[in-house]
């Protein structure tokens, strides 16, 4: 297709907890106008003391600089617009999509509907496409304007979705004209060299990427061999090799995986300037480092709507061939939302992001999906991501990386009842396996931040690949889901199993693959079930942590048990049931490896935590942060916490015992005494699922009213007025 390049909004690190309007920049018709924005790395400074600089990355350039911005725009109301907002309930997905594209720039389309008097859209065979940036489409509200889809789907991306925004897809991560990258590899550096520049501009991404460990050249020949450190892998393990089942070349480029997709502030003759700073430490010229371009679609939101896709698939068979419904699928671009939506029986993911960089996904409510591999927010090929105060309810995995997911945040989302009820319906997959909240999928999944979330397991898997340099703060993870409410019922979260016992651990670090992960400052485990600390060997369901142990393999060749996973591991100051307290510990600190060591920390220790920063990516409280809900929320350091456990023997018929839940409740008759040492508060999603939604602990039921207004402030991000911005303007 050909791509009319749109209005794009450089980067600068966030430096206020609350969201500001961004700075933007354009190139349109014969004019170019680039605001750029030169702030200090102010937020680095918050692992400082606890974490290695080679360690970890400045997560506050993830999301969109100065937050969602549409706060700020106004609303469209030229003929094409007017024809949708003044329409009784009555507007065509045609009649949207022309008022999406005759909107003027930094304007919104707003969809009827209020709480008293809701619209109702039912569309069949249809699709809501951006075909061009700078607007947003806008509901009433999550229970005023709700937008129903069956029938078969409209392509986009080869896929078929519900919402699709593509940019110039004439380059992709699995075909793309590549460029030699030649100088610049150092973590930190924003200038880099490049054998040709031919057709780079500024606002453009750049997507960079190197061979695998023990591979080079243009088409990466050689094989993966383990170095001993930073392994980065995706081959299955025959002796050499990583993974259980080999790279998943759908979602990425083969033996390419590591990468890091940035904008593009300038170009001068071959030198090409970033907008965020190279993340990863390991960029080696022997790996032969390349560059491929993305003229990107940009500034595109999604907000304040319900959306069902249950139509889709009425036969409800495993064989149903309406497979891979997206519900949202944002394709080669950038700076784009999705924000105050609820979205019920999709059938895939519900939001997919494929070569993008720089996007929020904050305050939504996901429920359940309708194929036994689908997730909530599925990532490919895409970094600087934000994914926050969510609600995932009933979905198998949450979050996945399914292809290379660098410097993305996942933080202060409530992830509960992991398993797809309607596919367990027709084949029984919820069963004793435990779901996972997070789960980094392939190799590439680097450079991530998972900090504040409530849920079970985070599991960096053994399947497809590496995951390396990733950093998990202050989450409350489980380890283990009640199967008792559900013992007896049609639909349950453990199928026929009257446990789950399979893999409940809070951490699977797989071997081979969770090399050089930061483990600081969280609540682990569930008590009355974990009674072991970790496993190194063999499988122990009943263990906090899995550090580099091989649980299966389905390749040819047993995947060995991983020691370096365990000697590369930092470990500081988080509180597990086993133990029962806070576990500062010198022992558990790789300070005295050769490569990419991490000095025992100077501040959050054992004497003190009071000094643990609230966040690794946001300077103060950010604007959607519920009235009355502590910040942080989670932690060794936080007391007094209101998350506590629904007593009583676990997994008992009828019961919610052992469950998390809020104290001073009551749940089938048994009441929520204090658990986790008090360190545990409902995060604002949590608050909202409790308080607001009446959510039940085991996650069960059906799908539940939600409107982002009603949880928190302003139904989320406001923006204020940027600060101490330095500004260079060229015309």
């Amino acid at each position: 297709m050909t791509y009319a390049r749109m209005p794009i909004t450089t980067i600068a690190p966030r430096t206020q907890g609350i969201a500001s309007v961004p700075i933007a920049s354009s190139i349109m018709r014969a004019s170019i106008l680039l605001a750029v924005l030169l702030l200090p790395l102010q937020l680095l400074g918050q692992t400082t003391g606890i974490l290695a600089p080679s360690r970890v990355t400045d997560f506050s350039y993830a999301g969109i600089s100065g937050g969602i911005p549409s706060a700020s725009w106004t609303q469209c109301v030229n003929t094409q617009c007017a024809a949708v907002t003044t329409a009784a309930c009555s507007a065509t997905a045609s009649q949207m999509n022309a008022a999406l594209q005759n909107a003027p720039d930094h304007t919104y389309v707003l969809l009827p509907g209020t709480v008293g008097t809701p619209c109702h859209f039912s569309f069949t065979a249809a699709q809501i496409k951006f075909t061009k940036g700078n607007v947003a489409i806008r509901g009433g509200g999550a229970n005023a304007t709700f937008l129903a889809f069956s029938g078969n789907g409209v392509g986009c991306n080869g896929n078929t979705s519900v919402f699709c925004a593509e940019g110039d897809t004439s380059q992709y991560w699995g075909s793309y004209v590549a460029k030699n990258w030649l100088t610049g590899f150092a973590q930190g550096a924003t200038s880099i060299t490049l054998s040709d520049t031919t057709g780079l501009t500024a606002g453009m991404l750049i997507v960079l990427n190197q061979c695998d460990t023990g591979r080079s050249g243009s088409g990466c020949s050689g094989t993966e061999t383990d170095n001993g450190n930073a392994f980065n892998c995706g081959d299955q393990y025959t002796g050499t090799g990583c993974s259980q089942s080999g790279p998943d070349g759908g979602n990425g480029t083969l033996s390419r995986f590591m990468n890091e997709t940035h904008t593009v502030l300038s170009v001068s003759g071959t030198t090409v300037t970033l907008a965020e700073p190279l993340s990863h430490p390991n960029w080696a010229l022997g790996q032969s480092p390349q560059a491929w371009y993305i003229a990107p679609i940009s500034n595109i939101g999604i907000e304040n709507m319900s959306i069902d896709g249950s139509g889709y698939c009425a036969s409800h068979v495993p064989s149903c061939s309406d497979y891979g419904f997206w519900g949202v699928e944002f394709v080669n671009a950038s700076n784009v939302w999705v924000t105050g939506t609820r979205w019920t029986n999709n059938y895939g993911h519900i939001i997919q992001l494929s070569d993008v960089s720089h996007a929020i996904v904050q305050s939504n409510y996901f429920f359940e999906e309708q194929y036994s591999d689908d997730m909530g927010v599925a990532i490919t090929n895409s970094s600087f991501l934000e994914i926050d105060n969510n609600i995932f309810e009933q979905q198998l995995v949450g979050v996945v990386c399914e292809g290379p997911c660098s410097n993305t945040v996942v933080a202060h989302n409530l992830f509960i009842g992991n398993c797809n009820l309607q596919y367990n319906d027709r084949n029984g997959t919820c069963s004793d396996g435990l779901g996972s909240a997070i789960r980094p999928h392939s190799n590439g999944t680097d450079e991530m931040l998972i900090e504040g979330n409530i849920g079970t397991q985070l599991d960096m898997d053994k399947d497809h690949g590496s995951h390396l340099f990733n950093t998990f703060y202050r989450n409350f993870l489980t380890g283990w889901e009640n199967c008792g409410i559900n013992q007896g019922a049609t639909l349950s979260l453990c199928g026929t199993a009257g446990v789950k016992d399979f893999l409940t651990n809070t951490l699977v670090l797989a071997s081979l693959q969770g090399r050089y992960e930061a483990a600081v400052n969280n609540v682990l485990g569930t008590p009355g079930y974990h009674t072991t600390y970790q496993y190194t060997t063999g499988l122990d369901n009943h263990a906090v942590y899995d550090v580099g142990a091989s649980y299966g393999s389905a390749g040819p060749t047993p995947v060995p048990d991983d020691p370096i996973v365990g000697t590369t591991l930092m470990r500081w100051c988080n509180w597990d049931v086993v133990h029962g307290s806070v576990q500062c510990n010198n022992s558990e600190v790789p300070s005295g490896i050769s490569v990419y060591p991490n000095s025992v920390p100077t501040v959050c220790t054992a004497g003190t935590l009071g000094t643990c920063p609230a966040s690794f990516y946001l300077a103060s409280k950010p604007s959607w942060w519920t009235s009355g809900v502590p910040y942080p929320a989670i932690g060794s350091d936080v007391t007094g916490g209101n998350i506590g456990q629904v007593s009583g023997t676990l997994n008992t018929a009828g019961k919610y015992n052992g469950s998390p839940a809020l104290t001073g409740s009551v749940w089938a008759g048994s009441s929520v005494s204090v658990a986790w040492g008090g360190h545990v508060n409902a995060n604002p999603a949590a608050n909202c699922y409790f308080n607001k939604m009446g959510g039940d602990p085991a996650g069960a039921g059906s799908a539940l009213n939600f409107n982002a207004s009603v949880c928190y402030p302003s139904g989320g991000p406001t923006p204020g007025p940027p600060s101490n911005l330095d500004i260079i303007v060229l015309q």
